[in-house]
């Protein structure tokens, strides 16, 4: 024996659902294009006056937001002006030499932090490794730390030669004591902009 009335259920149930969803409802019956044996067929939703759908920025414009300033943008205006009288229309070209510019600079930037705290001594160790193919022993390099810290007493209190050492290391200038392919170039670095060795320390 049933003790449900299973159709007044559905019909509680229905009743129910559009008191609750009535919003929901309405709207999906305003978008309905028209019905049959089949069943209904919906059209798109309705965007409401006034609203936008929001749009989460990419990741792209989150980082750029923390570079947003007036001079930057100028400059960025500059150098678009630049690439554009490149004639590179390409833009996988483009982005090629942009990062080449990019990676060009880092380095240059890296090569000036360097340059503004390296010691005189460290540079005139670095210079005499940069013609050694084989390195030089520690004895020969410590020679070098024992000098600027004859010269600059000050500076060397707390600075040992592992510290010294590791200064170098630290930013691959050597490895060891044999210089690096960076070292090199740091030192061409420093011909070209026509910066002197003979730095204190």
């Amino acid at each position: 024996m049933s003790y449900f009335n299973w159709p007044a259920c559905v019909a509680v149930i229905a009743v129910v659902a559009m008191l609750r969803f009535h919003e929901q409802v309405g709207r999906m019956f305003d978008r309905i294009k028209s019905l049959g044996i089949k069943g209904a067929i919906f059209g798109p939703g309705k965007q409401e006056p006034g609203k936008e759908l929001a749009v989460a920025p990419s990741n792209a414009e989150k980082l750029l937001h923390g570079w947003d300033n007036p001079i930057l943008v100028e400059h960025e205006g500059n150098l678009r002006q630049y690439m554009d009288g490149l004639n590179i229309a390409d833009s996988a070209e483009r982005e090629r030499v942009l990062i080449r510019f990019l990676a060009s600079a880092h380095i240059g930037q890296s090569f000036d932090r360097i340059y503004y705290n390296i010691f005189g001594s460290q540079l005139r160790a670095l210079n005499v490794l940069n013609g050694s193919s084989e390195g030089l022993p520690r004895i020969v390099t410590e020679a070098f730390y024992e000098f600027g810290k004859s010269v600059e007493p000050d500076w060397y209190t707390n600075f040992s030669y592992g510290s010294w050492l590791a200064f170098l290391s630290s930013w691959f200038l050597v490895t060891v004591v044999k210089i690096t392919a960076f070292g090199t170039e740091f030192l061409k670095y420093l011909l070209e902009q026509k910066l002197t060795l003979e730095k204190r320390g």
